[in-house]
């Protein structure tokens, strides 16, 4: 498949564009039903607060890898290979586009959004240096990954002996909190904040405990089933 950068649409007053080329995907891209239960809501509404809070009057936020966009709000671009996800997305500017080869000049944003987009890539470290690269100075960066280290993925594998943790057909990379604060520092960037969507059990739901797990995420964030991560550009 063959498109071409921006080919979604960019509306009046976006963020400037690189010169339009073209690339080639050389692997099929897969799609997703993009299904939001409660501990997806969950992970969307810290998120939208991280955000809300860094945010200043004029601030452009860039959703890399943004499906149907976890994050919507005028001063939004979303960026993804998948068409029919961005022709979903609830966004003012989309950009047919792989994260790794980011059309936006340096400087360009202050927020650079990452929501389960960092596992899908052999190498992390390719689309942080996109986004150290548009962010400016004390620019911000949000990601959110799957958690190899979430209390469930351990109990699956000492308790039941099940050896599946987060990578999937479609997942490249496994993260650890500490692995991906690493890829952080190595990228330019400095953590600053931690959280997760939910510390889960079995049996949660049937014993009416969800909000005991969504408490124990915001105190104890490297057991979470995803593990979310806000850093700063380094000057």
């Amino acid at each position: 498949m063959v498109a071409e950068v921006g080919d979604i649409h960019m509306k009046n007053n976006n963020p400037p564009l690189m010169e339009t080329r073209m690339i080639k995907t050389l692997v099929e891209i897969p799609s997703f039903p993009n299904a939001k239960d409660e501990t997806r809501l969950k992970e969307e509404e810290k998120i939208t607060q991280f955000i809300e809070k860094l945010l200043k009057p004029n601030d452009l936020v860039i959703d890399f890898g943004c499906g149907t966009s976890y994050y919507t709000s005028s001063n939004t671009s979303g960026l993804d290979l998948d068409v029919e996800m961005l022709k979903k997305a609830d966004l003012e500017n989309k950009v047919l586009a792989n994260y790794c080869y980011v059309p936006f000049k340096n400087g360009a944003f202050n927020i650079v959004v990452m929501c389960h987009s960092l596992e899908h890539i052999n190498d992390p470290s390719k689309p942080l240096k996109q986004a150290y690269r548009i962010l400016q100075d004390k620019g911000k960066i949000i990601v959110s990954v799957p958690n190899l280290r979430g209390f469930f993925q351990l109990w699956k594998i000492i308790i039941r002996g099940i050896v599946q943790p987060c990578i999937g057909t479609d997942h490249l990379t496994a993260f650890t909190p500490k692995a991906l604060k690493q890829f952080f520092r190595e990228c330019g960037f400095k953590p600053i904040k931690e959280s997760g969507d939910i510390v889960y059990f079995p049996g949660m739901k049937r014993l009416r405990l969800m909000r005991l797990g969504f408490w124990l995420a915001n105190h104890f964030p490297s057991w979470a089933n995803v593990y979310i991560l806000v850093g700063e550009r380094n000057a």
